[in-house]
C-alpha cells in the first residue's frame, strides 16, 4: 500500500481534496493507493483508497477495474456518515455522488465508485492533476435513551422506536392510499424524517400536503405496511421473498437507504443457484448495493454450478461497473 498525492482541508473542516498529480503513472502498477488521513475530529478519521481489482467475464478471462473506497479508522464506532464525492479533472467534474453509509466494528469501509482500467489510464495520460473532493458529515451513535440501536445487524443503523403510534389513527395527520385502494394512517413528521421524498411532499405546496393524502398506487398494501413498520420501529415483520422485493422497490422510490439494506439482507439470506441471476437483476434495478455485493460473492463461490452463467456473463459485460469485486486466482 502506498500513500500518494497531497491532501488539502477546507476552512470548514469537513471538505477534503485529495490531489493526484500527473506524476502518479505508477498508480497502474500499485494494488492499493491511499490518501493521507481525513480527520473530521480526533475520534473520526478516514482515508480514501483506490484498490486495483478484477472482474470475471468468462472462464479465466478478467477485466481490470479500480474501486474508490472510503475507510474509517474511527475509535468509537458505530458512525453514520454522509459523503459527497466529486472527481475533478482540468476543472471539469467527471464523476460525483452523494450517499449515506455506516461504519461499525464489523464494517470499516464502504465502496464509493468504480473506474475501469481504461478510465484510469485516460486520466493519467491526460497529464492533468486529478482532484478527489470529499465532503464528510458524521453522526455518532449517541442518545441511546431516545434511539433503538440494532447492533446485531450487518449494516448497523439507528432507528427511532415509535411502535406505539404505528398504524394508530388517533394521532395521524396523513393517509397513504395503496394499490388496492385501502388507506393507512401515518404521521407526516415520521415520514418526512425518514424519507427526503416525503419531506419534499410535506414541506412544499404540493397536493399531498394540501389533501393530507399520498397516492401510492404502485405499492401494495402489504409492502406499505412493512415500509411503515420499518420507519416506526426499525424492523420488518414479513420476510417472504416476493413481498421483500416489493418492499425494496418502495424503499428505492422513497429513498429509504437503510430499508434497502435490510431488504438486501433478507433476500441475500435465501440466495441459491436458481435465483442468483434474478437477484443480480433486482439489485441493479433498485440500486441495492448490499444485495449486489452478496449476490456477486455467491456467484463467485458457485460459478461452476450456475446453469445461466453465460447470461450472467453477458450482463456483466453490458454493465461492467455492476459487479466489480476483487477476484483472486
Amino acid at each position: 500500500m502506498s500513500v500518494i498525492g497531497t491532501l488539502k482541508r477546507s476552512e470548514k473542516g469537513n471538505i477534503f481534496t485529495w490531489v493526484l498529480s500527473r506524476d502518479v503513472s505508477s498508480l497502474l502498477n500499485i494494488d492499493i493507493v491511499r490518501s493521507n488521513e481525513l480527520c473530521v475530529n480526533v475520534d473520526q478519521k478516514f482515508n480514501l483508497e483506490f484498490h486495483k481489482g478484477k472482474i470475471w467475464i468468462s472462464g479465466s478471462n478478467t477485466y481490470n477495474v479500480w474501486r474508490l473506497i472510503l475507510r474509517s479508522s474511527a475509535q468509537n464506532p458505530p458512525l453514520i456518515c454522509k459523503y459527497k464525492i466529486s472527481i475533478i479533472e482540468h476543472d471539469k467534474i467527471i464523476d460525483n455522488r452523494t450517499e449515506y453509509c455506516t461504519f461499525s466494528t464489523n464494517r470499516s469501509e464502504t465502496l464509493i465508485l468504480r473506474k475501469t482500467q481504461t478510465e484510469i489510464q485516460r486520466m493519467i495520460n491526460s497529464k492533468n492533476d486529478i482532484h478527489v473532493v470529499c465532503e464528510l458529515s458524521v453522526s455518532l451513535e449517541g442518545q441511546k435513551n431516545l434511539l433503538n440501536y440494532d447492533s446485531d445487524k450487518t449494516n448497523e443503523v439507528l432507528k427511532l422506536n415509535f411502535n406505539w403510534v404505528f398504524l394508530d389513527e388517533g394521532l395521524s395527520d396523513v393517509k397513504l392510499r395503496t394499490a388496492c385502494g385501502k388507506e393507512i394512517p401515518a404521521h407526516r413528521l415520521m415520514l418526512a424524517t425518514a424519507s427526503p421524498v416525503f419531506k419534499a411532499m410535506f414541506t412544499h405546496d404540493m397536493m399531498e400536503n394540501q389533501n393530507k393524502l399520498v397516492e401510492m398506487t404502485d405499492v401494495s398494501h402489504e409492502a406499505t405496511v412493512e415500509m411503515l413498520r420499518y420507519i416506526y420501529t426499525g424492523s420488518v415483520g414479513n420476510n417472504e421473498t416476493s413481498l421483500t422485493i416489493n418492499l425494496l422497490a418502495a424503499a428505492e422510490k422513497y429513498q429509504l437507504e437503510d430499508l434497502k439494506n435490510k431488504c438486501g439482507q433478507i433476500l441475500s439470506s435465501n440466495l441459491s443457484n436458481e435465483n442468483a441471476l434474478e437477484m443480480l437483476k433486482i439489485s441493479d434495478t433498485y440500486n441495492a448495493d448490499y444485495l449486489k455485493k452478496e449476490t456477486v460473492d455467491f456467484i463467485k463461490g458457485h460459478i461452476n454450478e450456475l446453469s445461466d452463467f453465460h447470461e450472467i456473463s453477458n450482463m456483466i459485460l453490458g454493465k461492467a461497473p455492476l459487479v466489480v469485486e476483487q477476484c483472486e486466482n
